[in-house]
């Protein structure tokens, strides 16, 4: 496990946010002033109460003989709290202690920086202006001088946070890559255990033990009985002709299918360009351009995904160019097994149960199956009980002779006795028991001059000289 430390931001200062543009209420206090409207003959006099008017916003009221008109319409303008700020609406709390006003609508300007009071009853008093007080709600603006301060001091903040975080997930990418280049392989037999345990999984699936025995262990137990698994053999073909299919964007069907141009890969880099001057060979997860030719000759857009190398790291390992899932601590054959397109296995059947292990292929119903019930082609040199036969009566004999021949001890005593006095290639060489005198081993001893001891080496995996 690769644990990466968070990059250090003691040395930063974050900026401290100033206080929230919100909502304010402050308090205003102004006089409503006692005045006779224009073009009228008598003023307003002292102890008179006004409160006939024709409408709620008219500049006007009179007394209760509608003889004397006086100004109803009175416009303020309060400070704000703070520059920016618009006026939202004023209320009135409180009237002079001895004095009558009573208002019928309070309008905010269109503007926004003034109020006007409309007055619906007041009582004139010795004539001097009733003090008012209001409380005025402000809307705040979008933002101000200190709000644009933290917002500039807060980029420069998050312009060092990024670069520091860049530096510290390049860092990272190439000790991580160092890391997965010098790892070192797992043993080979354990590599093809693993593989050889795999495919056997998935053919215990084809040959549906499961479908013939509710317990699923039992089934299998019951299939090395009749097969011989340990020595089954298993051929895989890797795919070189097309880049393994990727994991689209989280935006899309979540289906693999071949690289685009938006494709990712197994390890993304958030943005490539932040490993840009990292002295980075080339792009972890970039998807590179390529033209492919089609079978039909024609040619097409073809989208790759690229690995990661830097300059301290060893080669990729075979097939990651190509776009291959690659093992880190796997070998070349264990990534050819992963990429492989298909895989053949070859089980054998053990001595005796080759009957058994025919008709438990009829039960399964494997590929091929249909051509039992077809007529054998005779050829020359075949048996004579094969003629008009047909394939499954001819595999069924085939079997039964195995199964005898397999089974008879005579046949097991002849293979076994070249071990009795031990191997001697100039006595007539190695001839097999029936039925497989087909084949044959001997040992060719050429005369030379002389005889030279030359020390040699094997390989453990091949068996092959050095």
């Amino acid at each position: 496990m690769h644990l990466v430390a968070a990059p250090d931001l003691t040395a930063l200062r974050k900026p401290e946010p100033p206080p929230p543009l919100v909502a304010r209420t402050t308090p205003f206090t102004g006089t409503f002033p006692i005045r006779k409207v224009r073009a009228t003959q008598d003023p307003p006099e002292a102890n008179m109460e006004f409160v006939h008017h024709t409408a709620p916003d008219a500049e006007g009221i009179t007394d209760h003989d509608n003889a004397i008109h006086a100004v109803a319409r009175i416009d303020f303008t309060p400070s704000p709290p703070e520059r920016g700020y618009k006026l939202k609406d004023a209320r009135l709390v409180s009237v002079a202690l001895g004095r009558a006003f009573v208002p019928d609508l309070i309008p905010t300007n269109q503007e926004q920086t003034g109020f006007a009071v409309f007055a619906k009853f007041f009582h004139s008093g010795d004539l001097s202006p009733i003090s008012l007080t209001f409380d005025v709600t402000w809307d705040p603006p979008q933002t101000n001088d200190a709000h644009e301060r933290y917002h500039e001091e807060l980029k420069a903040y998050q312009a060092q946070v990024a670069e520091l975080q860049r530096t510290a997930y390049a860092s990272a990418v190439r000790d991580r890559l160092g890391l997965v280049s010098a790892m070192r392989p797992r043993p080979s037999q354990d590599l093809r255990t693993e593989e050889r345990q795999a495919i056997y999984g998935s053919l215990i699936q084809k040959l549906k033990p499961f479908d013939l025995f509710a317990d699923l262990y039992l089934g299998s137990e019951l299939l090395r009985q009749i097969f011989d698994v340990d020595e089954m053999l298993y051929f895989v073909a890797p795919d070189y002709w097309r880049p393994r299919e990727v994991t689209p964007p989280p935006t899309t069907a979540p289906v693999p299918s071949p690289p685009t141009q938006s494709s990712l890969g197994k390890y993304p880099v958030r943005d490539p360009s932040v490993l840009a001057d990292r002295t980075v060979v080339t792009w972890y997860s970039h998807t590179d351009w390529t033209k492919a030719m089609n079978p039909d000759g024609t040619v097409s857009d073809e989208w790759r995904v690229n690995y990661l190398i830097t300059e301290q790291t060893q080669p990729a390992p075979s097939g990651s160019s190509l776009g291959w899932l690659i093992q880190a601590d796997g070998d070349a054959r264990r990534n050819e097994f992963l990429n492989a397109a298909w895989a053949k296995a070859v089980l054998p059947v053990r001595p005796g149960r080759e009957q058994a292990a025919l008709e438990w292929l009829k039960q399964v119903d494997v590929e091929g199956q249909a051509a039992l019930g077809l007529t054998y082609p005779f050829q020359e040199g075949d048996p004579e009980e094969y003629r008009n036969k047909t394939v499954g009566q001819v595999l069924n004999v085939l079997a039964l002779r195995l199964q005898k021949d397999n089974t008879q001890i005579a046949n097991t005593l002849v293979a076994e006795k070249v071990f009795e006095t031990g191997f001697d290639p100039l006595d007539g060489g190695f001839r097999p028991a029936a039925p497989y005198e087909v084949f044959d081993q001997w040992i060719e001893v050429l005369p030379t001059d002389q005889v030279v001891a030359v020390e040699v080496s094997y390989d453990p995996r091949t068996g092959q000289q050095l």
